[in-house]
């Protein structure tokens, strides 16, 4: 049986292409009383769409999951899960099955959030003075700001920090995290009370 189950949207600023990315996440946690050893798959469902895919097994027990690219989803369309029946379909090493009550996506946050500075590596940062500003957003719902910052070894990125749930009513956080001498990228996002979250494109910035 299922015990917890989300199903949430991203959409993710990017610089190339230019062209948002959109992605449908899918995380559950099922149990079974003769042990999670006795669970072979599980699989998610839109019974209208006929639409199923595997689940994955994640480092925590009992835990599966999927990210799946808007590409990947019928229709190719994200916009058109609004509304349609998610159900999650198990199965044990005996082949008996059960299946979730249905459940759904609740929205797309459309706006995306834009940072305004730090934004560049020819100006560096005082790493003692770390504040990090974005524009505002204007969303008829409940929402927060959440900032992420990554540094940059051999083009790579590594989340280092996250910030604590901001008010929607700031557009600015002073980040008391001495960072060590290096190339950086941050992100702000909106996430809305179900998890539903729209991520500005990276904005770069050094510490000297």
């Amino acid at each position: 049986f299922v015990q917890t189950a989300s199903i949430t949207s991203s959409r993710i600023g990017r610089w190339f292409p230019t062209s948002d990315l959109l992605l449908l996440q899918v995380a559950v946690s099922v149990a079974d009383p003769d042990g999670l050893g006795d669970i072979r798959l599980v699989e998610l469902e839109i019974p209208e769409l006929g639409y199923v895919d595997t689940l994955n097994v994640v480092q925590t027990a009992g835990v599966f999951e999927k990210i799946l690219q808007e590409v990947d989803l019928p229709g190719r369309n994200l916009q058109n899960l609004i509304g349609k029946n998610f159900v999650i379909t198990m199965q044990d090493e005996a082949g008996f099955k059960s299946t979730s009550e249905p459940f759904g996506l609740s929205r797309i946050i459309e706006p995306k959030p834009q940072t305004e500075s730090p934004q560049g590596i020819d100006n560096p940062v005082d790493p003692t003075n770390l504040i990090f500003t974005w524009r505002p957003v204007s969303i008829p719902f409940d929402y927060f700001f959440e900032v992420n910052i990554f540094q940059v070894n051999f083009g790579l990125n590594l989340l280092i920090w996250t910030s604590e749930i901001i008010d929607n009513s700031n557009t600015s956080l002073n980040v008391s995290e001495i960072l060590p001498t290096g190339n950086y990228a941050w992100t702000v996002a909106v996430v809305d009370e179900f998890g539903n979250r729209s991520v500005s494109k990276e904005a770069s910035f050094r510490v000297n």
